[in-house]
């Protein structure tokens, strides 16, 4: 009897598996080809729901493997946030086209989770909505895609881009964003970090990766050398 217990329980956990994977799997993919907000919206519950089911159903899984799924639906909740401030709480700025000021609409913890890159217009900080939804969306599906391989003892694989918004596409990783990533990964800041061009100063380009442990790293770049600072 335990023995049929043990593989009913089993089989279980591989379909509950299978099912969470379907999901994340789905979203990445979706987001890819294009989705507008509304629909968006409605699609990432699903993730969050079968992360709800696998906790229930495999809860003898490694804790890393929760861990990472439920930062993968933070980060496709985070970009609906920004999404959503894009549409309803940007200001026209003109010939200078929208403008979403961080600092007004409640994002800072957004930009500074994802070292999300801001610029000045009109003497506002500005939030460009395209990239920094598309650069939550290539952390989503890597973390994610992590989270299932650790569950499956794959060996871990190095993902593109996830894209972007449906008009813009994510610009790809610069030669010296990878040097910093790998930096940043190499001194234990972030297994996944995401590098966000800050600035120029001094002649040297900066980046900022955000920490798991909640801080911001600064690198400076010059001729593709990087140092932290």
């Amino acid at each position: 009897l335990m023995q049929l217990q043990g593989t009913k329980s089993s089989g279980t956990q591989v379909t509950a598996l299978k099912r969470a994977k379907s999901a994340f799997a789905a979203i990445a993919s979706t987001v890819q080809s294009g989705v507008s907000f509304n629909n968006y919206s409605v699609l990432i519950m699903d993730p969050a729901r079968e992360l709800g089911v696998l906790r229930q159903e495999a809860p003898t899984l490694d804790p890393l493997v929760f861990e990472k799924l439920q930062a993968a639906v933070a980060a496709y909740n985070d970009a609906a946030s920004v999404w959503r401030a894009s549409i309803y709480q940007s200001q026209d700025g003109g010939f200078m086209g929208r403008v979403l000021n961080p600092e007004r609409t409640g994002l800072m913890p957004i930009v500074h989770k994802y070292g999300l890159y801001t610029t000045t217009v009109l003497f506002n900080t500005h939030l460009p909505a395209d990239a920094a939804v598309g650069k939550i969306w290539r952390y989503a599906e890597m973390t994610a895609t992590e989270a299932f391989e650790i569950a499956e003892g794959t060996p871990r694989q190095k993902l593109e881009p996830a894209g972007a918004l449906p008009t813009v596409a994510a610009p790809p990783s610069t030669e010296e964003e990878s040097t910093v990533e790998r930096l940043a990964r190499d001194s234990g800041c972030n297994t996944h970090p995401v590098a966000a061009k800050t600035g120029v100063k001094d002649g040297q380009t900066e980046y900022a990766v955000y920490c798991t442990k909640g801080h911001t790293q600064i690198y400076r770049c010059s001729s593709g050398n990087c140092t932290t600072r």
